[in-house]
Parts: C-alpha cells; sequence; structure tokens
C-alpha cells in the first residue's frame, strides 16, 4: 500500500491475512529513505500526482456525470431496441399455417418448394408484424435524449445536416456545454503541465534555463463553434470599414 502525500510517499506492505491490519514499513532498493521524499531541488513539496478533471462540481467534491440525466432514457432505448429485433427476428416475416389432416414433417420454407394437401385441408398465412411503432419509440426517445443533453439531434439519428445559421443554431446548446467545460478542464490541464515541469526540472532537465515556479501556464481551446471561414472573412471587412484595428480582425480570426 503506497500512500501519496504532496512532500512524501509512504510505502507499506501487509505481514498476514487477517482483517485487521498488520502493517509495517516497506522500501525499495531504490528508495534513499521512508518516507521517499517528494520534492523539488529546493525542497518544496511536488504535489500529489492526481489531477481531477471535474464536470461541474458545484461544491461536490467528485463532480457530476455529463450522462446521469440521461441513463434512464438510454435503458428506455436499449430496450426498444431489444424489442425491435425481436419483432423482426420472430414475426418480420409471414408465418404460414395449414389445418385439417395434412403430414407437415416434411414441409419446408424456402424457394421453389411447393406444399401438397389434401382437398379437407386449409392453408393460409398470417401477415408479418409491423416494427414501425417500435421505431417510433425509439426516434422519440432520441429526440427526447438529445433535447435533455442540448445535443444536435442531427447527431443521433442522421439526416440531412443543416448548414450556415441553422447549424450553429442547432450546436448552440452543445457548444455552450463545452465553453463551460473549458473552464474546469482548462484548470486541470494547467495543474497537469505545472506537474510535469516540476517533475522533469527535479528528476530530469528542462530544454530552458528557467525557474519552474515562475511559468505562467494557461490552457488555449480551439473555438468549438462550426465556422464559415467566407462568412468571417466578410464580417471582417464589415468590422475594418467600421474602424476595427487589423490587428483586432486578425485575433478574432484566429
Amino acid at each position: 500500500m503506497n500512500l501519496y502525500f504532496p512532500d512524501r510517499v509512504e510505502k507499506y506492505f501487509r505481514r498476514h491475512n487477517s482483517a485487521c491490519g498488520g502493517w509495517a514499513r516497506w522500501m525499495d532498493e531504490s528508495d534513499p529513505a521512508w518516507p521517499v521524499p517528494w520534492v523539488d531541488k529546493q525542497g518544496a513539496p511536488l504535489g500529489v500526482g492526481l489531477i481531477h478533471f471535474r464536470n461541474k462540481p458545484l461544491g461536490s467534491t467528485h463532480g457530476r456525470s455529463r450522462l446521469r440525466s440521461v441513463l434512464p432514457m438510454q435503458d428506455e432505448i436499449n430496450k426498444l431496441v431489444l424489442d425491435m429485433n425481436a419483432i423482426i427476428d420472430m414475426q418480420g416475416f409471414p408465418q404460414r399455417w395449414i389445418s385439417g389432416d395434412a403430414d407437415t414433417s416434411s414441409f419446408t420454407v424456402a424457394p421453389g418448394e411447393i406444399w401438397g394437401i389434401g382437398p379437407n385441408d386449409s392453408a393460409g398465412q398470417f401477415a408479418a408484424a409491423d416494427a414501425a411503432g417500435v421505431h417510433a419509440a425509439i426516434e422519440s426517445t432520441l429526440s427526447r435524449l438529445a433535447r435533455r443533453t442540448r445535443t444536435p439531434l442531427h447527431l443521433l439519428t442522421g439526416g440531412a445536416m443543416p448548414s450556415g445559421e441553422a447549424l450553429k443554431s442547432a450546436e448552440a446548446g452543445l457548444v455552450s456545454g463545452v465553453r463551460e467545460a473549458m473552464i474546469g478542464y482548462g484548470n486541470a490541464w494547467e495543474d497537469v503541465i505545472g506537474l510535469g515541469i516540476r517533475l522533469t526540472a527535479t528528476f530530469g532537465a528542462l530544454p530552458f534555463a528557467v525557474d519552474p515556479s515562475t511559468i505562467v501556464i494557461s490552457t488555449q481551446w480551439d473555438d468549438p463553434e462550426s465556422r464559415n471561414i467566407k462568412e468571417e472573412a466578410e464580417t471582417a471587412v464589415i468590422k475594418r470599414d467600421l474602424g476595427v484595428s487589423k490587428a483586432t480582425l486578425l485575433t478574432e480570426l484566429g
């Protein structure tokens, strides 16, 4: 068992398998001491090597799953898909029937097969079951799932891909969620890179001479919104004619 602290790592092993423990200190051959120091060259703690990417914590330590609100809908979709497959497998083709005294043990259903029955026998077939109702229920559940998660419906059900302003409107909710996640995830990535720099400076060599504590890290994200380069360029020309500086326009264009 290893216990990780900001400034040290404590290693233990169990002497026996009883439920009451029996833990003793453990040292690997490469360990300089017990506990193992976890500090930089100036003696400052390196920090626990675990960075938590939290989604919408809102005071909760572990955050909340983005899928939590739609898990019941996903269970419903799974059930409907099983029902549709059962209908197609068992009732998706016509079922034939014969009544009377005919011996049907040798009858087979195959192309070119002919059944012979007597004058007192009757034959017919049941119509195949229609799975359209179950399919419509799946589409309806997907639509509700899309609204709940603010996911563009065309990404779930296919169909015609919207374009232009229609695409931006369809993706507005999804883009909003992505921008919100950029804040928390960006801070976590900054912590990851910062820890990596401190570890490299302590146990390796940085490619540049700098004090890791003075480095400022800022996560840069690409624009998650669908872009139309032609429209953006035309908008930039209009802004230029209104007096917006070239530097500002180039920054907005990425």
